[in-house]
């Protein structure tokens, strides 16, 4: 019995009588002495889908840390330019973490004779790799660019203060080029007496 193609697929079977298919279908394969070649390479890519989902779960907590820097830092920050740059690094961030956060979906197979046969276990296993890593490849880049694009925006917001400061310490006359001329005679007249 196949089921039809579903846009958000259940992460587990649906009924007892597909529970107990793929019960029985796993404590065969566990009671098969020795494990045929093939269900040690699909244990081997299982191991590569944890260590993807769980770096996929560290970068989704980097990444939301990052989103909450970023909103409160364009909420708080002095300059436009700052402002519009937390923004961008905020949407960046967000989607980095959609990303990753499909990447912590469980997959179950159609039916439980996937788990019978070894190929088909390796061939769902590698369509998982192959489309977490991809994924994952993905979020980790978008997440680099939201950081650096958040680093600029806080390097601008603190030149932007430095020199703020700087100015009101040190303010620069503003003045004409007849006025400095005149200055500049009057200088010159002080100097000589």
């Amino acid at each position: 019995m196949s089921r039809p193609t579903e846009l958000f697929p259940a992460g587990a079977p649906r009924s007892d009588q597909e529970a107990k298919e793929f019960k029985d279908v796993i404590v065969a394969r566990a009671l098969s002495s020795p494990l045929p070649a093939q269900y040690k390479a699909v244990d081997y890519v299982d191991d590569i889908l944890r260590r993807i989902t769980e770096k996929s779960i560290g970068l989704l907590q980097a990444d939301s840390i990052l989103a909450a820097i970023a909103v409160v830092y364009a909420a708080q920050a002095p300059e436009p330019s700052a402002i519009h740059l937390s923004r961008i690094a905020l949407i960046l961030a967000l989607f980095s973490c959609t990303l990753l956060a499909a990447n912590l979906g469980l997959a179950w197979p159609r039916s439980s004779t996937v788990y019978a046969d070894p190929d088909a276990e390796f061939d769902l296993s590698m369509n998982l790799c192959r489309v977490r890593g991809r994924r994952f490849t993905l979020a980790l880049r978008v997440s680099i660019f939201a950081f650096i694009v958040e680093l600029a925006g806080a390097t601008a917001s603190f030149l932007h203060g430095h020199l703020a400061r700087l100015n009101a310490k040190v303010p620069l006359p503003i003045c004409s080029r007849s006025r400095l001329s005149e200055l500049t005679l009057l200088f010159v007249i002080d100097c000589d007496r």
